[in-house]
């Protein structure tokens, strides 16, 4: 005859006392984990459908220099020239002189023209 198999080995109290509080923060755990989830999940939705389509900068920013062209003084050279805000910057040099001329991107009109001179 075969003997029946021993039923399972008692806890202690103290060990029964261990494994619910491992149960308890294994819950906790696992609930803070899924809230985390779902308010990351939440913010990802909520950013995709609220801000909509942006505009791309470069549409917006081409109305700002519509300007046809800007003027030196004939024989210049460029130096550099940078775009922004609104006005381009055009430093040259003419002769021995460099000056920079700040012009309006929508008129191409002359701003302000402040010389470079040397210290």
């Amino acid at each position: 005859m075969s003997t029946p198999a021993p039923d399972e080995p008692k806890l202690t109290p103290e060990a029964a006392a261990i494994i619910a509080r491992a149960r308890k923060s294994f819950v906790f755990t696992i609930g803070l984990l899924i809230v985390g989830f779902i308010v990351i999940a939440g913010a990802v939705v909520y950013r995709a459908t609220m801000t909509g389509p942006q505009p791309s900068p470069g549409a917006a920013g081409a109305a700002a220099y519509a300007a046809p062209a800007v003027k030196v003084p004939q024989g210049a050279t460029i130096v550099s020239a940078v775009a922004s805000g609104g006005e381009i910057s055009v430093t040259y040099k003419n002769g021995a002189a460099t000056s920079l001329r700040i012009f309006d991107g929508k008129t191409g009109a002359i701003l302000r023209e402040v010389p470079i001179v040397g210290e």
